[in-house]
Parts: structure tokens; C-alpha cells; sequence
């Protein structure tokens, strides 16, 4: 119906920091630490940390692993979403997604880093249930 990418280069571009699951745990945590999205509260209690970590590598690893063919773009429209000060991903990489799909393109720049979506959730569903409003039987 809709493909939503989010805080991500386009699957063409050059993939930033690739092998980051494969490192050690403290190189790992110390370049997912450059998101700025842990909680001290996770970061400062080791047993915590120790209960998130794989979880948070597994996750990591899907990201940097699964690929999205080039040359098969969606045939549905896409939204892509991304935060202006995000060191990992910028604007340009972010309207890439264009390429993607063979239909409809917009893309939304938010204040924030990374984690853009936890200070921007109302003003990004509003959106979001704005392009899924067409599909609804409401």
C-alpha cells in the first residue's frame, strides 16, 4: 500500500559504518553511542546494558545486512523521513529513496538527530495516517 523508510540511506548509496555488528562490545557500544539515542539509564547500569546488548546488535545487524533490490523499485508510493541534525544520514540521502519507487515520492526533514521520531511521534502519525487515509473503508 505505502513504504515508509525512516533514518536510513537509500538502499543505492554507500552503506555507513557496515561491519559495526561485528565489532567488539565496547567498539560497538561506543559507535552506537554516535546515534545518541541510548538512555543513560541503560548505558550507565551494566546489568541493563548486558540484557539490551544483544538485542540491540541483532537489530543493528538487519539493518546493516538485508539489502533492498536496486533494480526492482516499489510499485507503491514512498515516504521517506529523516532528522536534520542526524550524523549518520542527511537530507540528499534521504530524498534518494526516489529511485525506489516507480510511484508517488515525498519526503519530510524533522528538527533532531537520529532519533528524530521520539520528539516529532504526533506531527510523523499525522502524516502517516494522512497517505493511509486513501486506503481506509472509514
Amino acid at each position: 500500500v505505502h513504504f515508509f523508510a525512516s533514518g536510513h540511506v537509500a538502499p543505492h548509496l554507500p552503506e555507513k559504518d557496515p561491519d559495526i555488528h561485528l565489532l567488539s562490545d565496547q567498539a560497538f557500544l561506543e559507535k552506537i553511542k554516535e546515534y545518541d539515542g541510548i538512555p543513560s539509564l541503560i548505558l550507565e547500569n551494566p546489568e541493563i546494558l548486558n540484557f539490551f546488548l544483544p538485542m540491540l546488535r541483532a537489530d543493528i545487524e538487519l539493518i546493516k545486512t538485508h539489502r533492498i533490490p536496486e533494480d526492482e523499485p516499489f510499485a507503491c508510493p514512498l515516504t521517506a523521513f529523516g532528522g536534520r541534525g542526524d550524523p549518520k544520514v542527511n537530507e540528499e540521502e534521504i530524498k534518494a529513496w526516489q529511485k525506489h519507487t516507480c510511484a508517488a515520492f515525498k519526503w519530510h526533514m524533522f528538527n533532531g538527530g537520529h532519533f528524530f521520531i521520539q520528539e516529532h511521534l504526533k506531527e510523523l502519525s499525522a502524516l502517516i495516517a494522512a497517505d493511509l487515509q486513501p486506503y481506509s473503508r472509514n
